[in-house]
């Protein structure tokens, strides 16, 4: 994505944005891991990409200032992290996008999350908690099931946000999206 700052890249329904001064959250703090101060970045709006995350060095590299997002671990110079991450929230209520799903599943949990190609954008996981749906209801758990795909592609396509949305591993914030078509692989 580099040099797209400004570009349509996704679904105008997507918008992504890193705010680490939410109040009471894990991540928010007034300053970075390297004294710059918190804020929020817009990183994609409305499917334009605005933005990335920096730390100081990035933000040298790439001739623009830090955006506050340095996070150092014990032994490790300070990299580029995001704080709290936070998909908007849309318009339709998740009962609607249930019911508008003929055949499909819910995804609640992946295992092996953060396994997939960041650069290029595909992953391969198996699926920890996921439900069946047919004709608009849930009909039971299903088992042995992996997703897989091209995450920056998909968001090219999203047929709906879910109004409702939560707080998944303290530090994402994210609602229900409907993604018309994926690729699916079970045990026969």
């Amino acid at each position: 994505m580099s040099g797209k700052i400004g570009e349509k890249l996704f679904d105008e329904k997507v918008t992504i944005l890193d705010d680490g001064t939410i109040d009471g959250k894990f991540a928010s703090a007034s300053y970075d891991d390297e004294g710059v101060p918190r804020r929020r970045n817009m990183l994609i709006e409305k499917g334009v990409l605005k933005s990335f995350i920096y730390d100081l060095k990035t933000a040298a590299q790439s001739g623009v200032e830090s955006t506050g997002n340095a996070s150092r671990g014990l032994f490790n110079p300070p990299e580029p992290s995001f704080t709290n991450l936070f998909i908007q929230p849309g318009e339709t209520p998740l009962k609607d996008i249930l019911a508008s799903i003929d055949e499909g599943i819910i995804v609640e949990d992946l295992l092996g999350i953060g396994q997939g190609n960041i650069i290029s954008g595909a992953f391969s996981n198996p699926l920890a908690l996921a439900f069946k749906i047919e004709k608009g209801e849930i009909v039971g758990r299903v088992k042995d099931l992996s997703i897989a795909g091209n995450i920056y592609d998909l968001l090219k396509n999203v047929s709906a946000v879910s109004k409702e949305a939560q707080w998944v591993y303290s530090t994402f914030y994210a609602p229900y999206i409907l993604i018309p078509e994926m690729n699916v692989a079970g045990k026969a």
